[in-house]
């Protein structure tokens, strides 16, 4: 859905031409009017064609100015990782590095020691084929050059070989963060430098010792203006270029391109509520409901947290699939659990989220969400939405179906109706409980499919209407709907 809400610019990247209307006039669009290019040190609406061109192939440079996407970066992001090398003297220092999504978090402890250029096959440096110099790889950091097979070949032979962690240098310009689902488990570190740093090291190989990986002064993936980068690698990947942000961010955003396990997109959605507010759009600020009840917890929080959400989410799925409410009540009092002991929730959270599951409460939602009725053996309940037709509907003569629409407080207006298709139906209403053909609190019964009952000012509540086939009825479309001052 980012997509389609906010990551999205109306500009051809492979012509620079940006969207013109029928006057001939070039319009930007909201998204692109954030991106700046760091190096012609313009907006992208700034640049010619030719030069947005260019800027969509900026590797490294191309940035999102959003003033919520800034403020929020170091919620979101950790420190730019970096290998720190203490011999030789001529190139110590600390080295921009890119961990691999795959194996154990490099750290200070566990990436520290030797580095030894790996041998191995035709390509003696790829590491693609068994180490032939494995004495050597032993217990040190094993430097791989990127290319001709996966990251995870490469670090499945280090680790053979006995490395306690490898090191690849980049084969072109640019950064990529290593990736991929090992089909046997990498159980050493792994990262990525870059081409130009990989030479550097590689030229000095006599007693090149590493000394760790840890956090820079920046954030992993931001500028030093702490402006959030964007995807534009060298070579224009359409669909995929310049409307994500870029793989250097860490931890892996969920706009990145290429999609990680290491997301955990039903919780935490980082940067992207960030952007969709710097567009325009606005959020649900405030704690979650469950109907009427307060849970107490945070909607979302800056940073791109959304446990509210969550439960909400779960909530509403966890009612659909459950036989019943005692399954349902089991299965929501277990998962509020899991939030306080993973530390989702605060203690003072954790007691108001359990108010609203209280045997009164969880029936209200179970009512509300449920697929089927409320216990075993009950009526099969299709849920309606407000003023969305429910088409398609189909029975013989004599079949009942019965639906229900959640109508709140203060509503106005609600009709109920049916319409077009073909065969004839009669249609049942109450409110609080299933209609039957002789208690109902109304009714409309007239030859063919439409059918319509109106309550002027409805009580809060569920309301249950029940479709009876009076003949064969194919194609009917089933609405509840009602207006909210």
């Amino acid at each position: 859905m980012a997509h389609g809400l906010g990551f999205s610019a109306f500009n051809s990247l492979a012509t620079g031409k940006q969207f013109t209307g029928n006057d001939g006039v070039g319009y930007p669009d909201i998204y692109s009017k954030f991106v700046y290019d760091n190096t012609q040190g313009k907006y992208f609406y700034e640049l010619t064609e030719p030069q947005r061109v260019a800027s969509a192939l900026n590797d490294n440079n191309l940035v999102f100015t959003g003033n919520h996407v800034v403020q929020q970066a170091p919620l979101a992001l950790e420190a730019t990782p970096m290998l720190r090398i203490t011999a030789p003297a001529a190139v110590a220092g600390d080295y921009e590095f890119a961990p691999a999504t795959f194996g154990p978090k490099a750290d200070a402890a566990n990436f520290a020691g030797g580095v030894v250029q790996a041998v191995s096959g035709a390509n003696l440096n790829d590491g693609c084929a068994t180490l032939t110099n494995a004495a050597a790889v032993a217990g040190k950091i094993a430097l791989i050059d990127r290319g001709t097979c996966d990251f995870a070949t490469k670090s499945l032979n280090a680790q053979a070989a006995g490395a306690k962690a490898v090191l690849l240098a980049n084969n072109q310009p640019g950064t990529l963060n290593p990736g991929g689902t090992p089909a046997t488990p990498v159980a050493i570190p792994v990262g990525l430098i870059s081409q130009a740093d990989g030479a550097k090291l590689k030229g000095a190989l006599s007693g090149l010792i590493a000394n760790g990986v840890m956090g820079g002064s920046m954030l992993a993936g931001a500028d030093v203006a702490g402006r959030v980068k964007l995807y534009a690698p060298t070579t224009l990947a359409q669909g995929s270029s310049f409307s994500h942000y870029d793989t250097r961010l860490t931890p892996n955003a969920l706009m990145e391109f290429a999609i990680t396990d290491t997301l955990v997109g039903q919780i935490d959605v980082d940067l992207t509520p960030a952007l969709f507010q710097d567009i325009g759009w606005q959020l649900n600020d405030g704690t979650q409901r469950l109907l009427s009840c307060n849970t107490g917890v945070p909607t979302w929080v800056p940073g791109g947290v959304i446990v509210g959400a969550n439960v909400l989410g779960t909530a509403k799925v966890k009612a659909g699939a459950a036989v019943n409410l005692g399954s349902y009540r089991t299965a929501m009092l277990a998962y509020a659990g899991d939030l306080a002991a993973g530390g989702l929730i605060t203690q003072t959270q954790a007691t108001s989220l359990n108010a609203c599951l209280s045997d009164a409460e969880l029936q209200k939602q179970f009512t509300a969400w449920g697929s089927g009725g409320t216990e075993p053996g009950g009526p099969v309940v299709v849920t309606l939405q407000n003023g969305i037709a429910l088409g398609g509907q189909t029975g013989a003569a004599g079949s009942e179906t019965v639906y229900k629409l959640e109508v709140p407080a203060g509503a106005r207006s609600l009709v109920i109706r049916t319409f077009g298709g073909t065969g004839d139906v009669s249609l049942y209403v109450k409110a609080g409980g299933v209609p039957t053909t002789t208690a109902y609190d109304a009714q409309s019964a007239h030859v063919g499919n439409a059918e319509s009952v109106t309550v002027a000012r409805p009580v809060a509540g569920t309301y249950y209407l029940k479709l009876v086939g009076v003949k064969t009825y194919v194609g009917v479309s089933v609405q509840g709907s009602y207006t909210v001052p």
